[in-house]
This record gives structure tokens, C-alpha cells and sequence, in this order.
């Protein structure tokens, strides 16, 4: 059975162009955390360029990843993830994130040389990313 949520927030992509999905995984640490919300706009998948972050549907979930190949096929990785995805289709891909909200504030999407940092370290510790997981719940209370 699908999820209604899932199938909505993909209805909505497609018939209106744009959606706010929220974040609920720890794949894209630091730059996106539990609770945050993703703007997303339909895109050309043409127009995709390395680096952005994409929302694309596998396995009846929505995923948002970033792009770190795209040719010959599109290659997308979270950024804490040690691997990359399984190739996509342009038609997986459900549009690009053009902001990410966290509380009032709205940020871009692209990654620092902190954001960088702190990836390569929670990609190589569980027990690191456990540790902002929990105070980054504790911030946010």
C-alpha cells in the first residue's frame, strides 16, 4: 500500500511545480537535519548541474540527494553517505531544492567547507552523527 503523504507530495510536484517536503533522514548531515523543510521545484532534468541537491522517488520514498555526476548518467550521494546511489533516470527525478528551512530561516542549498568537514566526519562515525542527532534534538526542544 502506498503511503498517501508520499504519493501527495509527488502529486503536487508534478501538478504544481513546487512543494515543501520534510526532511526526516540523517543522509545529508549536516546541511539538512531532521525537521527541516525542503523547497522544491520541478525541474528540467537537463538543467541539473553537479552539486545540486535533487529529490528524486525510489522505493516508494522521496529522497533528496546531491548530484555528483551527470553524465553519462545522474549520480547522486547524501552527503554524511560513504557511497553513491544507483544511477537515475531523468524520470525519477522529481525537482531540484532550491532552499532549505530550519525554523525561521531560509538557506541555500549549497555546501560549505564546514558543511564538507563535518560530512566527512559523521560519514565515518556513527557514533559522531548519534551525538548530533541527539543534541541537535535537544536544541531544538
Amino acid at each position: 500500500m502506498t503511503d498517501p503523504k508520499h504519493s501527495l507530495a509527488i502529486e503536487t510536484l508534478r501538478t504544481f511545480g513546487e512543494a515543501r517536503l520534510p526532511v526526516n533522514g540523517a543522509s545529508m548531515l549536516p546541511t539538512q537535519w531532521p525537521g527541516d523543510l525542503l523547497e522544491v521545484r520541478r525541474t528540467d532534468p537537463a538543467e541539473i548541474r553537479l552539486g545540486d541537491l535533487v529529490v528524486f522517488d525510489r522505493h516508494g520514498r522521496l529522497i533528496a540527494h546531491r548530484v555528483i555526476a551527470d553524465s553519462p548518467v545522474t549520480l547522486t550521494q547524501g552527503d554524511r553517505l560513504r557511497h553513491p546511489d544507483a544511477p537515475l533516470s531523468g524520470g525519477e527525478i522529481l525537482g531540484c531544492v532550491t532552499a532549505i528551512y530550519r525554523g525561521r530561516r531560509r538557506l541555500p542549498p549549497g555546501v560549505s567547507v564546514g558543511n564538507r568537514m563535518a560530512a566527512w566526519l559523521l560519514s565515518r562515525s556513527e557514533f559522531c552523527t548519534r551525538v548530533a542527532l541527539g543534541l541537535h534534538r535537544r536544541l531544538r526542544l
